[in-house]
């Protein structure tokens, strides 16, 4: 079976579907040539009927289609696949490229500053990450460097996000000229241009002692904390799976941490593999072979359907997991939460996050010419997935409305802290941080 993604809003690829007129942010040359011809051919009726009939096939809402459904009404193949979605449920499926689908999905690469940005709790707007080998990191700004502002465009309060990303980002060579404050009284002006590089997704990671002040007093606990962006495979290793996670998860292992905080504030996409290879290093041992998660399709589709089974990696041995999340928290991070649960507790601490129990796959390549014939990919939400208890049901995210696992060592806990980008990474001044390493201090088992 082909590979499983999920891929909304990973790599800043859901600023295709905004129209015709406009192009991905960060677009390199190649993108920019792939994209004149992608929007010439967005008129073309052979290709709107295409995304019709592997909608109509491999969609999991394809039932929601009308049997007289007209693609000629629409003006473009975006508007086609729009008014094919599953609404509000789908915001996911996307129509781009296919040379712009093998540089952000499988080969891991972006061109762009490498600035991602979040409001503080004044709305200020404030650097929230910086990707590792991108100009902004190569430039030394960090994350909690307020925005004042970009081009000479000044930054007021609750400035639109989605704004501040476009004026971010832009081909090979643009230049951005940005001011920043670092400090009460310290500004800096940095100017970088934006080139291509490959993504590394880790954004922070430590190993420290916490002493614990519950059932067990006085104890040491050796605690590993990963902050990561999205679950990309490294191109190249099989089985699929992420070099960066394996590296950190063996070092974890190595120094023989008892307790793991996982920040994935900013995480909104990535593969199923990947994300499930992370399970397999949190799930204790005993559980070993028992159910991961059910995947389901359409009733079309269902010599599809299967169940994934655990596959303990390693040997780190936890009695819980703490998750931090914000508001741009999605997809991977809600999965884990979702079938780790039944297993051992899961701490999720944090903002409330998006809500998405489906995923997608490239249903335009499935038995359909005319999607290569136009170099196209459809990426449809294809699949839902269900944790060992059969809860799938978390489309208004997490914390979940539905009750935890009555087993011992299992459940679920919830503690509400705001993300504050002011706060560099593994900052005991972070609110979500704090309430991590406060929870490991007190923290008496069932």
């Amino acid at each position: 079976m082909r590979k499983l993604i999920w891929l909304w809003a990973v790599l800043c690829l859901g600023v295709i579907s905004c129209g015709t007129k406009e192009v991905p942010a960060g677009a390199s040359a190649n993108d920019l040539a792939a994209l004149k011809k992608f929007q010439k051919d967005l008129g073309n009726d052979t290709l709107k009927r295409a995304i019709l009939d592997a909608m109509q096939e491999y969609y999991f809402w394809n039932n929601s289609i009308p049997l007289t459904f007209d693609v000629t009404k629409y003006e473009t193949a975006l508007e086609v696949l729009d008014a094919l979605k599953f609404k509000p449920s789908d915001e996911f499926s996307e129509l781009l490229p296919n040379s712009i689908f093998e540089a952000r999905i499988i080969q891991g690469k972006v061109t762009e500053s490498g600035i991602y940005v979040a409001h503080d709790e004044r709305k200020k707007l404030c650097v929230a990450y910086v990707l590792e080998g991108s100009p902004a990191q190569k430039a030394g700004i960090k994350r909690g460097w307020e925005i004042l502002t970009i081009n000479g465009k000044l930054i007021t309060e609750n400035y639109d996000l989605k704004t501040a990303s476009a004026n971010l980002t832009g081909p090979v060579g643009t230049v951005f000229n940005i001011n920043f404050q670092v400090a009460e009284e310290t500004f800096l002006s940095k100017s970088i241009t934006s080139e291509e590089y490959k993504v590394n997704p880790v954004l922070s990671n430590n190993v420290f002692t916490v002493d614990s002040t519950g059932k067990k007093k006085d104890i040491s606990v050796k605690v590993g904390y990963l902050a990561y962006q999205n679950f990309i495979s490294t191109d190249g290793l099989l089985p699929k799976r992420s070099r960066e996670v394996q590296e950190r998860m063996e070092e974890f292992q190595r120094q023989g941490i008892q307790e793991l905080i996982l920040d994935l504030r900013y995480s909104s996409g990535g593969e199923v593999e990947v994300v499930e290879r992370l399970c397999n290093y949190i799930v204790p041992a005993e559980h070993n072979g028992k159910l991961m998660y059910t995947l389901k399709n359409n009733s079309k589709q269902t010599k599809y359907d299967r169940t994934v089974p655990f596959g303990k990696a390693g040997t780190i041995a936890l009695n819980k997991v703490i998750i931090l999340t914000s508001k741009q928290t999605k997809g991977p991070a809600e999965f884990i939460m979702n079938v780790m649960e039944p297993y051992l507790k899961v701490v999720q601490i944090g903002e409330s996050t998006f809500g998405m129990p489906v995923g997608l796959d490239r249903i335009g390549t499935t038995g359909n010419s005319n999607f290569s014939k136009f170099n196209v990919e459809l990426l449809g939400v294809k699949y839902i997935l269900t944790n060992s208890t059969g809860i799938t049901n978390y489309w208004d995210g997490f914390p979940k409305s539905f009750p935890a696992t009555p087993t011992k060592k299992a459940g679920y806990a919830y503690v509400s802290a705001p993300d504050n980008p002011r706060i560099d990474w593994g900052n005991t001044k972070d609110p979500q941080f704090a309430a991590a390493i406060n929870y490991i201090k007190t923290y008496v088992p069932d």
